[in-house]
This record gives structure tokens, sequence and C-alpha cells, in this order.
């Protein structure tokens, strides 16, 4: 799906986008896990088991699928 919020376009990849259009206001969440923070080299600022949540307008959905053989 593609979101339009504050700033440049972005492509988020979804599980499955039956019932997403165009138009569709979604949120996005990212889990703020241990790992997260220390990944980014953040232990010790932050703590986890919360979450970053992003009010998103989804400007297109496409739906593409892998095959294989």
């Amino acid at each position: 799906m593609v979101l339009r919020g504050a700033g440049a376009s972005r492509t988020t990849l979804v599980a499955d986008t039956s019932g997403l259009k165009a138009g569709d206001e979604v949120v996005v969440e990212r889990p703020t896990t241990q790992a997260w923070i220390d990944a980014i080299g953040m232990h010790g600022m932050f703590t986890p088991n919360w979450s970053l949540r992003f009010e998103r307008k989804g400007t297109a959905a496409h739906t593409t699928r892998a095959s294989s053989s």
C-alpha cells in the first residue's frame, strides 16, 4: 500500500490488501521492543512495551504475489 502522510510518500508492505483502497485512512503501528531499541542504539534511553503510531491515508493499494516453481 502506498501511504501519504507528512512528508514524502512511503510504500508499506501489508500481508493482505483485501478491503483496502486509495483514500482509506490507516494506522501504521511499530511496536517498541527491546530488540528494536538495541538495534537503533537507544538502550538505556527508552523502555519497551509502547508503540509508535502514525495516521496515514492510502493513495493506492496493490497486490503483489510471489510465484514459485
